[in-house]
């Protein structure tokens, strides 16, 4: 029922997320909702557009009455020019920055055939010709990502040996060898199904909140966006394993699981090492870039819905927006359309993007974490800085893994406070809006939602086989 938007009495815990909530006794009269005036339109000839349209000056939005004093007009709108340079379309620079980032990896791997416009904010496409180059380009080096996947297959078991010790460590690390070529092949594919949808789902997230910063913002000095977990560890350690993979080849290119193993002699020059080193770039970029977009999507997708969500919760007491945004038909306006993005958001990322993440969050944990505990001893020095891969790719995956469906489960009781708050009204028409407005939620392939369980369940089963690995094998 809940998942219809049915007016059920819902968890109260959720209205704990959101403090500044009012306590004020209900009149009917202060519960006022007419249901046509929802998303109306107005003709240029109708005096009401042209009161709309004096409510704009200078592209900033006027949002209190016309009818206000100059002095408080103008005092709205020196906070709104003030902010509207940092904050155009909700994230901060820094956000923004680590999405530039990941483009620029993804552009020098050759994943995304996709410019950044610092003007507007949005990710263009490359012209025709560029894209047919691109186009070749990529799918060369796709080709030989998959020869070099069946080559792990052919040559895992011939390759795989326990260490002197009698421990399983090398089948581990020949394991993860095979892994890394598997993630790869499975994020592309994210791409080739989606990567349209997940460009155009970019810059829809970013023109929504563009329209809502117009409207409701006053000011967001003060405002820290969550996702920390993902946004401030795994974007930067991710970044750090490709140089890493980069190294590791070069120190090692005899390695078992490296083709050169069979084609490079210590006799050979050096300059032999830059192909393959060209390579474990490409592949090992496309592998980050493309982990760290989905994981980024999903972290601004819940930032932005979690923010409008909780300042229009009723009577709410904000200083970042105005009353506006509180009232009742620009509150399910604004839920309507938060709606709409969440289904556009499932659409493009739901039916690959988020399961392939949380397969490869899981799988790369639990064989990089037994290696990590089986090298802490005269191995950590000697395979040095090759070893630093173990690591860094817990702390990837954890964080990543965290960061994802910690603020996916959080947008979902936002969502749910929301309802909540707006639920106790005796106005027919407004619980007529409220009965057909669904809870916000992330979809992972049709199978089911995130929620507070899927957090706990998915690092329960995290501990439960590395810990099993550990005690089996030696």
């Amino acid at each position: 029922m809940q998942d219809a938007g049915a007016l059920r009495k819902r968890r109260k815990r959720n209205l704990t997320k959101v403090d500044g909530l009012g306590i004020k006794q209900y009149t009917r009269d202060n519960d006022q909702f007419n249901i046509h005036n929802l998303f109306e339109t107005y003709s240029e000839n109708d005096d009401t557009f042209m009161i709309k349209i004096s409510n704009y000056s200078g592209g900033v939005r006027r949002t209190q009455d016309i009818e206000s004093s100059a002095g408080d007009i103008a005092s709205v709108l020196e906070l709104r020019n003030e902010t509207a340079p940092e904050r155009p379309v909700l994230l901060s620079s820094s956000v923004l920055f680590r999405l530039k980032c990941i483009l620029r990896l993804g552009i020098c791997t050759f994943c995304f055939p996709w410019t950044w416009n610092e003007k507007t904010n949005q990710i263009e496409k490359w012209g025709q010709r560029p894209q047919q180059v691109w186009k070749i380009v990529y799918i060369f080096f796709l080709v030989i990502t998959c020869g070099i996947t069946v080559f792990q297959f052919y040559s895992f078991f011939e390759r795989v040996q326990v260490d002197e010790d009698g421990g399983y460590r090398p089948v581990f690390q020949n394991s993860f060898a095979i892994l890394k070529c598997l993630f790869t092949l499975s994020l592309n594919s994210c791409l080739i199904f989606h990567r349209e949808q997940i460009r155009i789902y970019i810059n829809t997230l970013l023109n929504s909140n563009r329209v809502l910063v117009e409207k409701y913002v006053v000011n967001l000095t003060e405002y820290k966006e969550r996702g920390g977990a993902l946004l401030n560890i795994s974007v930067w350690t991710n970044m750090i394993q490709v140089g890493i993979y980069v190294c590791n080849f070069l120190a090692t290119p005899n390695a078992p699981w490296y083709l050169y193993s069979y084609i490079y002699t210590e006799d050979n020059p050096w300059y032999w090492l830059l192909p393959g080193a060209f390579q474990e770039f490409v592949m090992g970029g496309q592998l980050i870039a493309i982990f760290l977009l989905i994981g980024w999507i999903n972290v601004a997708h819940c930032i932005s819905v979690e923010f409008w969500l909780q300042e229009a919760h009723k009577n709410y007491d904000s200083t970042w927006t105005t009353e506006e945004l509180r009232d009742s038909v620009k509150s399910m306006e604004t839920y309507r359309s938060l709606q709409l993005l969440n289904i556009i958001f499932n659409h493009s990322m739901a039916p690959l993007g988020i399961p392939v993440a949380k397969f490869v969050n899981w799988t790369a944990i639990v064989p990089c974490f037994y290696v990590l505990l089986r090298s802490m001893n005269s191995k950590f020095m000697d395979e040095f800085p090759g070893v630093l891969t173990y690591p860094l790719s817990v702390i990837d995956c954890v964080t990543h893994a965290y960061g994802m469906l910690q603020i996916s489960s959080e947008m979902q009781g936002m969502s749910e406070s929301y309802l909540t708050s707006w639920s106790a009204t005796g106005n027919f028409d407004l619980r007529r809006v409220l009965v057909s407005c669904p809870t916000l939620k992330i979809g992972v392939a049709g199978f089911y939602k995130i929620s507070v369980s899927t957090t706990v369940t998915f690092f329960r089963s995290i501990i439960e086989y590395t810990v099993n690995c550990i005690v089996t094998f030696k």
